[in-house]
């Protein structure tokens, strides 16, 4: 059986990447509506994606690049 993520922990993650959570934190796998704390826009990656270093804002990632 695998341990829950705290939802706290979770919102921390998210923060940490750039993305604000818009909605309450459902799991790992589960898509979590955010909002890019850069350039405003609103995207959907998994706690997991983000937690791997995958996903988060298209529009910014490209913009790095």
């Amino acid at each position: 059986m695998s341990k829950k993520l705290d939802p706290k922990m979770a919102k921390k993650v998210m923060l940490k990447a750039g993305l604000k959570p818009l909605q309450p934190y459902q799991s790992s796998y589960s898509k979590w509506k955010c909002k890019c704390l850069v350039c405003g826009d609103i995207v959907r990656p998994t706690n997991k994606q983000i937690a791997r270093g995958v996903g988060g804002c298209r529009t910014c990632r490209y913009r790095k690049s």
